[in-house]
């Protein structure tokens, strides 16, 4: 299976209705996003770092994709990315399954334009037509995949899907395939959107925990009828593609373009100072601290012309990172540590119009800074586990609430 980032012009206006990311006017007629997996470009499983976890083939496959939405909504709309295959990408017979909602799992059929079928062109998304879930708060999504073997993806999706191939092999997937949001006519007062890395993602939660601190910020912000919606991808980078485009570019598409989006909680940084001169990227220069200086203003500067809140975050200590793999003693070094350092002081007193988040001093250890608390950490020096994505949200919610819009 092999799958290119191909990007594409625009989508001919015939297919405006069917085949389009949604707009400033799905605001006005109360879509939000309460649901999102950023999307990925699929690398060959041969050649990465990584294993994908999809299945070896697509075409054929039908998959069963479960989710929890950040509010309660009785219509939503389910989008599919096609954004960075090189072919187009055939969608049939989906549903959408109600999980633990008094009972009643009964399928509701999914259309695109009135019709069971869609093909997605190659850089384009295909959004469903009003689907009737109730108020439903967890749902499956299922659908079969046609026509070429393509489509994008996001890799550390923390939940566990099923799928069954053409040939009838079954299996279960980590890994998120094509689905990437979900909108609802939930009437929220605000949306969050958690942008960063794999701290954000996830990974370091336990799987089918939804122990992420987006998800915790979640559940503390509904009562408030806030949704947040987890924009993270676990490798991204702020600078330069790691595990997906880097934020400087897709924070235009995956925050500032969504439906309603008030407020965005950014976290990056990590991987532009750990990933040089590691298996990632052996022969990388070294950060600097003037270029990740650069790409935090541009940040900033985005924000404010999209009138966008933005909330940015220190970064967090990784000391001692990832022992026992690769990467043990050359994702962290005490070079590295300086720069940390170096760029935390400057956000401090730099941070403009962004509200800052000391992420850094909520996770550091106070007897050894250079490294996470361990009571936070998830055994790898790098991510933090269940009690430190709490501890992240519960210091979220009262800085989010403060300067709540009304």
């Amino acid at each position: 299976m092999t799958f290119r980032s191909i990007r594409k012009g625009l989508i001919p206006l015939f297919l405006a209705s069917l085949l389009c990311p949604p707009s400033a006017h799905a605001s006005e007629t109360g879509w939000v996003p309460l649901w999102t997996a950023s999307a990925q470009p699929v690398w060959d499983n041969d050649t990465s770092f990584f294993q994908t976890g999809l299945p070896q083939q697509v075409a054929g496959t039908v998959a069963e994709q479960p989710l929890t939405l950040s509010l309660p909504s009785e219509n939503i709309r389910i989008e599919f990315s096609n954004r960075y295959a090189g072919a187009p990408l055939g969608l049939a017979d989906g549903q959408v399954r109600c999980l633990g909602h008094g009972g009643d799992d009964s399928a509701v059929p999914m259309t695109f334009a009135h019709a069971k079928t869609v093909s997605i062109p190659a850089g384009a998304r295909a959004v469903s037509d009003p689907v009737a879930v109730a108020g439903c708060h967890r749902i499956a999504v299922r659908v079969r995949f046609t026509g070429a073997d393509s489509g994008d993806f996001h890799w550390d999706g923390r939940e566990t899907s099923h799928y069954v191939t053409a040939d009838g092999k079954e299996g279960t997937m980590t890994a998120r395939l094509a689905l990437s949001a979900v909108y609802g006519d939930a009437r929220a007062r605000d949306v969050v959107v958690a942008l960063g890395d794999s701290i954000t993602d996830g990974n370091g939660a336990p799987i089918d925990a939804m122990a992420r601190w987006p998800d915790y910020l979640s559940q503390q912000l509904a009562p408030h009828d806030i949704a947040v919606i987890n924009a993270g991808i676990s490798g991204n980078r702020l600078l330069a593609p790691g595990m997906g485009r880097p934020v400087v570019e897709r924070i235009a598409d995956d925050a500032f373009a969504l439906p309603g989006a008030d407020t965005v909680v950014l976290l990056i940084g990590t991987n532009d100072i750990a990933w040089p001169g590691t298996p990632f990227q052996p022969d990388e220069p070294p950060m600097t601290l003037a270029a990740l200086l650069d790409g935090f203003r541009s940040i900033f500067a985005q924000a404010e012309l999209h009138g966008t809140r933005l909330i940015v975050a220190t970064i967090a200590p990784f000391g001692d990172a990832l022992p026992g793999t690769p990467m043990e003693g050359n994702y962290w070094t005490p070079g590295k540590e300086d720069l940390r350092l170096a760029f935390n002081a400057w956000l401090r007193d730099n941070h403009g119009s962004a509200e800052l988040f000391d992420l850094d001093r909520l996770l550091a250890d106070p007897s050894d800074p250079a490294h996470l608390r361990p009571a936070y950490d998830s055994g790898d020096r790098l991510h933090p586990g269940a009690t430190g994505n709490r501890a992240i949200a519960d210091a979220l919610v009262p800085l989010i609430l403060s300067g709540e819009r009304k």
